[in-house]
């Protein structure tokens, strides 16, 4: 439940643009004095002159921003409030009622503030916020409260803080901006094998493979929906397969799909974190690695000058060039289908029976169904399994994955009308998209 403090939510809040997401650490030194005056203030500087991250966040906050408000009170660590930024961060100076042994000058953010009258307890979400192994976040990796003021915390941090929160008393304007899925800008990627530790057939016979994410770098970048370059490492490899992020790096064990083509199994074992890659189409020749290293947009691929690495960026430039050399390269034509059955389903699925039947028969009846759960659980799997069921073979050129979110139009999705790249003139051509296809 929530407590309104009697002033009013202005400005862009009402809009679902995206926004970032705070977690303010308030102490006994600046709580009651902030609270009081709706809002948050850190000094640009030290008395010595240094810049400090967690300071300078707040010269970052934005109209709109969603700010949650973390308190120790009688030893209980909680979040204690939501606010919404009201306008931009600004230069102001200290205000009455706070440490005068700060710098006078530094950053203020005013806010719209929403006390919780039962406060959430860091306990709650603790272990959830830990594993989305937040860079520069507000929980350590042994889930201590790091020191500092305002920390930036993701999309999905806000979530699982929300669900936790009794959404009916949150001020619609909150609820818009923590829900909202905004646009993705998706990344390219090129994810590198060696034939030595992985059959390459198992890209002509799954449809998903779970790779490995070594750095964190990586982890925190890569989306999903992301396009995946498959490069098979060696003198003679190269492109081979294209695919994307059927989900969001996680911890975990190796897909038990992936074991048989595992050449070194201890290599594989245990668990690591790794992303779920769906194979989207399978190369008939390959984009070799002398073609790519001849290429003058190419030849500066990651891949190429450092080849014992796993995961690389691939840039716009990049990408285009793998792009064009691809038009004039065939699909691995599939394999005649087999029927697929309710008993071919559950060989690989974790459910009851009736279960699944319940749920192919909600589909039949209402045609749509939604499955919830973190990354990593297998909703994507279960999902392919249900599409199989529903046209009674596996056939994966038959089954296509779309994300949705905001900037998806019908026109996106159905027909409409976009521009023609082949003409000279800015003219558009009624186009279709991928369920007219």
């Amino acid at each position: 439940m929530l407590k309104e403090l009697k002033f009013n939510i202005i400005g862009k809040t009402e809009s679902n643009d995206s926004c970032n997401f705070w977690w303010v650490v308030q102490n006994s030194n600046s709580f009651e004095a902030e609270i009081a005056g709706r809002y948050i203030w850190a000094p640009k500087r030290t008395k010595t002159g240094r810049n400090i991250h967690h300071w300078s966040n707040v010269g970052q906050v934005k109209e709109g921003d969603v700010i949650f408000h973390y308190h120790s009170k009688k030893s209980v660590q909680s979040i204690v409030g939501i606010s919404i930024a009201k306008a931009d961060s600004n230069t102001a100076q200290r205000p009455e009622g706070l440490l005068e042994s700060w710098h006078k000058e530094g950053w203020k953010a005013d806010l719209d503030y929403y006390e919780l009258e039962s406060p959430l307890p860091k306990s709650e979400i603790n272990d959830r916020i830990v594993a989305l192994d937040i860079s520069k976040g507000p929980l350590t990796s042994n889930g201590r409260v790091n020191q500092g003021y305002l920390f930036g915390i993701n999309h999905a941090a806000a979530q699982i803080i929300a669900e936790k929160i009794n959404l009916n008393s949150i001020p619609q304007q909150i609820m818009d901006k923590i829900h909202s899925n905004p646009a993705p800008s998706l990344n390219r990627w090129l994810f590198q094998f060696n034939s030595k530790y992985f059959d390459r057939r198992a890209f002509n016979e799954l449809e998903e493979i779970s790779w490995t994410i070594k750095r964190k770098k990586e982890r925190e970048a890569l989306k999903q929906g992301d396009l995946i370059y498959i490069w098979e490492y060696g003198t003679n490899g190269g492109i081979i397969a294209i695919g994307e992020a059927a989900d969001l790096p996680a911890f975990r064990k190796e897909n038990p799909n992936n074991e048989k083509y595992n050449v070194d199994k201890d290599k594989f074992a245990g668990e690591e974190w790794r992303v779920m890659v769906a194979i989207k189409r399978v190369l008939s020749e390959p984009i070799r690695r002398q073609t790519c290293k001849d290429h003058p947009q190419l030849s500066s691929l990651h891949v190429l000058r450092q080849p014992r690495a796993t995961n690389y960026p691939v840039t716009q430039e990049e990408h285009q060039a793998i792009q064009s050399l691809l038009e004039g390269i065939d699909v691995m034509p599939d394999t005649p289908s087999e029927p697929y059955t309710m008993d071919d389903a559950l060989k690989h699925l974790f459910m009851e029976r009736k279960l699944l039947e319940d749920i192919k028969d909600s589909l039949s009846v209402k045609k749509n169904v939604i499955l919830q759960g973190p990354p990593g659980v297998g909703k994507t799997f279960l999902a392919r399994r249900l599409a199989y069921l529903l046209i009674g073979a596996k056939k994966r050129a038959n089954v296509e994955m779309v994300q949705f979110h905001q900037s998806y139009a019908y026109e996106d999705f159905v027909q409409g009308l976009r521009p023609d790249p082949e003409s000279e003139q800015a003219r558009f051509k009624l186009s279709n998209g991928i369920f007219y296809e």
